[in-house]
């Protein structure tokens, strides 16, 4: 069944987009379809997790052999071989119940709340009561609930890099596709659970929730993944067969000949028995798991959980490691490494979110406060952008959370918004021209919002002299073809056919290093009286910007 299909099913008669659903309608429909949560493996009990330690062949052998001790009066022997079995059994236990209890904190993947309309009003209610039919309110830094089909769509970009592994933000509308068989990346007219809105405002129609939505695939996928043992529970299974069945030949030897030369069955079988009980190692199995904890150990030094002792060993046989590149070996944190400006390439110092950085040309830094064409392109990164800074100070109340600020950042910071737009506004910040300096240096009369078929963003602002500018940031080939003048190091001069094609050099150029380039230009504004479409004509070329999602610094020594 198609999208829209599911969605007139699901909205029917009910659902409108004004009304949404009757509260009756969605607790009909909560009964019939459940909550909006994906299905978790069922968590192990404390005393499962318990008697799991017991399950191993070598210790079943080693009880095995502790009741035969006991039974034939080695007291000290049964009472040592039942501590091995005892230590080892709680030394397994702590550390698997120790990572239970951490993954069970880190389940937090949908979203803890949703804007609803029901019965023409719009409320926040949990996500978990979102039902098929509901209309949902989405804006930027929104988590979406359940995947829905979009009916409003007002310049939409959704950071999909959960599913997709894209942390480029993709436009959404409400243009539906004729085309079946669609994969989630091509799909833009839907929104899908615990993808993130980076910009605009959309009303949607939820068609699937819970394990239905593609979130949930993957969930039932993961789930229903069967465990297999590792090469060292296979060898030491091997092990402990092999023990097992050395002892009953060993025991049946010793009886048999013993019997031939007279002696009695009873004293046979006791001698084989001890024989075959002094030939079990019963401190294997508690080597073998103080080795494992200590490479759990340090796994753990590594941010690395463990769930299970015996995986350690398995990540150590491994030759190849399929990983997923966004957001685990990158930061998926866009970064602005380059800036081209004034004939001048700018590196960048500094990743991720960290406004801290320096700016070198050739080796040397310089400060982009004193070169206007590299200060000009700065501003209009920071002022063309709609993404939000977000800084979080932690608690220092107390002794401890003093002791706690003295080895610890004192912040942390966040971008709400597009990555990109978020890259750029950071780099910005590290040229001086902050959120609140460039608030108080211009304020914002219009915005031309970025689409797919300008390829580019304008906004219009005033200075306090009343001066009134244009920027512009968007694809470099759009952005040089609307430039008839370029900003250089002794001012600005009219673009010849040679400056526009070593421009485009330069941009091929940065895009083969791997680079996201985006240009940025403007033009003073002959008064506020002016026409939307004249906006992004005559501009003056200002610089590029090439930015990229940076690896971590640890994936090389993790790899």
């Amino acid at each position: 069944m198609s999208i829209v299909k599911a969605v007139k099913r699901n909205s029917e008669v009910e659902s409108s987009t004004h009304k949404g659903l009757t509260e009756k309608d969605a607790k009909r429909k909560f009964e019939m379809h459940g909550p909006n949560t994906l299905a978790s493996r069922k968590k192990n009990s404390v005393l499962k997790i318990l008697l799991d330690q017991f399950s191993d062949f070598m210790v079943l052998i080693l009880l095995a052999s502790t009741a035969i001790s006991a039974f034939m009066g080695e007291v000290t022997e049964s009472v040592t071989i039942i501590a091995i079995v005892v230590i080892n059994a709680i030394l397994g236990f702590i550390q698997e119940y120790r990572t239970e209890q951490t993954l069970e904190a880190l389940k937090n993947l949908a979203a803890p709340a949703a804007k609803v309309i029901r019965d023409g009003k719009m409320s926040v209610i949990p996500a978990e009561n979102i039902v098929p039919g509901d209309l949902i309110v989405l804006e930027a830094g929104d988590r979406v609930p359940a995947d829905s089909l979009l009916i409003e769509s007002n310049n939409l970009q959704v950071d999909e890099s959960l599913l997709t592994g894209e942390s480029v933000a993709v436009d959404k509308g409400t243009e539906h596709s004729r085309k079946k068989s669609l994969s989630v990346s091509d799909k833009k007219d839907a929104v899908y659970m615990g993808t993130i809105v980076t910009r605009g405002r959309a009303k949607a129609s939820v068609y699937s929730t819970g394990m239905n939505t593609e979130m949930g695939k993957i969930a039932d996928m993961i789930q229903n993944i069967e465990d297999d043992a590792t090469p060292l529970q296979k060898r030491l299974d091997f092990l402990g067969k092999f023990i097992a069945y050395s002892c009953i030949i060993i025991c049946a030897v010793v009886s048999v000949t013993g019997i031939l030369r007279g002696e009695s069955l009873f004293t046979m079988l006791l001698a084989g028995i001890s024989l075959a009980v002094a030939a079990v190692p019963e401190g294997l199995p508690a080597i073998v798991t103080i080795a494992l904890a200590l490479g759990v150990q340090r796994m753990l030094k590594r941010n690395a959980l463990i769930r299970k002792l015996p995986a350690v060993e398995t990540l150590g046989c491994a030759s190849v490691i399929c990983s997923d590149k966004t957001g685990t070996l990158t930061e998926n944190r866009m970064t602005v490494r380059k800036l081209y400006a004034g004939e001048s390439m700018v590196e960048l110092s500094g990743s991720g979110y960290s406004t801290d950085g320096i700016f070198t040309i050739k080796g040397k830094q310089v400060d982009p406060q004193k070169i206007s064409a590299l200060k000009q392109a700065l501003e209009i990164c920071g002022l063309c952008n709609n993404a939000i800074i977000s800084r979080t100070s932690y608690k220092t109340n107390g002794a401890f959370g003093r002791i706690k600020a003295l080895f610890s950042k004192p912040e942390r910071i966040e971008i709400n918004g597009d990555p990109t737009e978020g890259a750029l506004l950071i780099a910005a910040a590290k040229g001086g021209m902050t959120e609140d300096a460039l608030g108080k240096a211009y304020f914002r009369i219009d915005e031309l919002p970025f689409d797919s078929d300008r390829k580019c963003m304008s906004v219009v602002c005033s200075n306090h002299k009343g001066e009134v500018f244009a920027f512009t940031k968007g694809a470099p080939d759009i952005i040089i073809n609307k430039c008839s003048r370029v900003l250089t190091s002794v001012g600005i001069k009219e673009i010849t056919p040679v400056i526009r094609k070593s421009l485009m050099d330069i941009n091929d150029s940065m895009a083969g290093e791997a680079l996201r380039v985006l240009a940025v230009a403007f033009k003073k504004m002959d008064s506020r009286d002016y026409k939307q479409d004249d906006i992004e004509k005559d501009l003056v070329f200002a610089g590029l910007a090439g930015m990229i999602d940076p690896p971590r610094k640890e994936a090389v020594e993790a790899v």
